[in-house]
């Protein structure tokens, strides 16, 4: 079956005046998917979040950070743990 339809999108985007962090995004995914597993429409949702270093189960941060968390921090990067499976990784402008 062909739809002619075009799926929903949404962009949401770091800015100074509206910022978006690796949390929202997370918050947003999960209520998000809450929804569809209750019967309704997902969407496609682009994001770019605030420069973020996010930690997966198979994460060492102690191993796997070059630099100091007040290091980072001073640079206006933050850290995050998630529940996903990875290692260390950086999510930055851009991406």
């Amino acid at each position: 079956m062909h739809s002619d339809s075009v799926a929903p999108f949404e962009i949401r985007r770091n800015s100074a005046s509206h910022p978006w962090t690796y949390a929202d995004l997370d918050e947003y995914q999960r209520a998000l998917a809450e929804r569809v597993a209750a019967g309704e429409s997902g969407v496609l949702l682009l994001s770019e979040v605030a420069p973020v270093i996010t930690f997966g189960k198979r994460a060492e941060p102690a191993q796997e950070l070059t630099l100091s968390e007040n290091a980072l921090f001073e640079r206006g990067i933050g850290l995050f743990p998630t529940d996903r499976g990875g290692f260390a990784t950086y999510h930055g402008p851009g991406q």
